[in-house]
């Protein structure tokens, strides 16, 4: 790579854009969770 700014700045935002899928996925996970605990307690 001949700009190694360029390749930090990259590879940082491909690394926030996995962790903000991550955590997405992990939120909507919990949700789905909760929403089976409610239709159980009725």
């Amino acid at each position: 790579m001949s700009n190694p700014i360029l390749f930090g700045t990259g590879l940082f935002c491909f690394f926030l854009a996995i962790v903000g899928v991550v955590l997405t996925v992990q939120e909507f996970k919990n949700m789905e969770l909760k929403e089976k605990l409610k239709d159980k307690s009725k």
